[in-house]
């Protein structure tokens, strides 16, 4: 009897341990409420606030000047929208560091981050089904969560990468690739 976590040898057809699209995008789906609740956690008071901030600065402006149509109106305008632009700005950067984190770090520690967990899956490298690196989690996780941010073509890049996994004889996606690794299932196993 052997366990997914061990060399199998590729055949004709697909390797019955690696995890199927559908664990993989549960486990995402998982793992992307758990990374908005703690985004929640930590910015969601902060990004309030700013939202608030920022009415009752428009509506004091619309007192100050009836109409709006003045040259000082459009100049307190734009400044209160730059000022919560760039409160927003700085909450995505947070949120691109939090992301990074959670993922690099549990694929690094484990190999699994706690979606991969409720779904029996893991990360390992494509060539021994071993424990990942952490540098290998880092170019995982950086091309998953920066890929997608790129002006004009990140939600290409992402769609690509993600939906990789369907043709590939290895289902692994372009961050499994670069990084050098494959997702297994844990539960796996299979009668020699």
């Amino acid at each position: 009897m052997y366990y997914a976590g061990q060399i199998t040898a590729y055949g004709t057809g697909t390797d019955p341990s690696l995890a199927q699209w559908w664990r993989r995008l549960l486990g995402w789906l998982v793992d992307s409420i758990i990374i908005g609740a703690i985004f929640e956690g930590l910015l969601g008071s902060a990004l309030a606030a700013a939202v608030d901030t920022f009415v009752r600065r428009i509506r004091a402006i619309g007192h100050r000047y009836p109409g709006l149509a003045t040259p000082a109106a459009h100049s307190a305008i734009f400044q209160a929208e730059k000022e919560l632009l760039g409160t927003f700005l700085l909450a995505g950067i947070a949120g691109v560091a939090i992301a990074l984190a959670y993922y690099w770090l549990q694929h690094a520690l484990w190999g699994k981050t706690i979606g991969k967990r409720a779904l029996r899956t893991a990360v390992v490298t494509a060539a021994g089904r071993s424990k990942i690196s952490v540098g290998a989690a880092g170019i995982r996780a950086a091309i998953f969560i920066f890929g997608p941010i790129i002006p004009f073509v990140g939600l290409i890049f992402w769609l690509l990468d993600n939906l990789w996994l369907l043709w590939d004889p290895r289902r692994q996606c372009v961050h499994d690739k670069a990084a050098g690794t494959v997702v297994i299932r844990t539960s796996y196993r299979q009668v020699s």
